[in-house]
């Protein structure tokens, strides 16, 4: 586990389409100190993106990234994860996950390309493309 300070509401575009995509963010809510953002979307707010940021214990023969590069799922170790949940509110106010790029389309496993450790960079990339997915209606329907 990492005791180094985080600013997890940092997002660093890497290119100006993240940086198109992001600036439909209206508002930015932290929810547990260097571990849980909220990043509201729209001014109607009816998308929410949710990163939580998981941190590894690499020392830690059980952790589960050990079992992910065990099992051939990833090809490294990152001392943390990106995961994003996202809330989308339809016209009847029904809650739907729909638009996360993290998981599979099939939404029945993490999608382990888009596992990306944490950096103002890949937390810019994972938030524009649940932003572009909702934008251009790209389910991961379960």
């Amino acid at each position: 586990m990492t005791d180094k300070k985080i600013d997890i509401t940092e997002l660093n575009p890497n290119d100006g389409i993240e940086a198109y995509w992001l600036k439909f963010i209206h508002r930015t809510e932290v929810m547990a100190e260097n571990h849980r953002v909220f990043f509201y979307v729209g001014d109607d707010e009816k998308f929410i993106i949710e990163m939580i940021v998981t941190y590894h214990d690499l020392s830690h023969p059980y952790d589960l990234m050990h079992r992910w590069y065990k099992h051939g799922w990833i090809k490294e170790k990152y001392d943390t994860h990106i995961g994003i949940n996202t809330y989308y509110y339809d016209k009847d106010n029904d809650c739907h996950g729909w638009y996360n790029p993290t998981l599979t389309p099939d939404c029945k496993s993490v999608d382990f390309d888009m596992l990306l450790p944490y950096s103002p960079e890949n937390a810019a990339r994972l938030v524009a493309a649940a932003i572009r997915m909702e934008e251009m209606d790209i389910r991961h329907d379960w």
